[in-house]
């Protein structure tokens, strides 16, 4: 049981920070200002996201097979909720 909580929340850390770094792609992308040290952070992030991804996976998998199930599930919600999100409130319109 702990295995499981354990992949689950290391799925929605992971997939939260992702989530964050794809919302920080997109303003960066926009017509706002953006400072050298806010571009280089969010580069950095986003350069970081996938191995972040893939390490707390690899973690939930040394733990158990329903560790990283339960991982897999997490990343897919928060993912998910992050294109509800964004379809909730017209991203996609603009």
């Amino acid at each position: 049981m702990i295995d499981i909580l354990l992949g689950a929340l290391l799925g929605l850390v992971s997939g939260a920070f992702g989530a964050f770094v794809l919302y920080k792609i997109v303003k960066l992308l926009g017509p706002a200002e953006n400072t050298a040290q806010g571009t280089a952070l969010t580069i950095a992030g986003f350069l970081l996201k996938w191995p972040l991804i893939f390490g707390l996976g690899y973690l939930s998998y040394t733990r158990s097979l329903m560790a990283l199930f339960a991982f897999a599930i997490a990343v897919g919600v928060v993912y998910s909720a992050t294109v509800w999100r964004a379809l909730r409130v017209g991203f996609f319109n603009e």
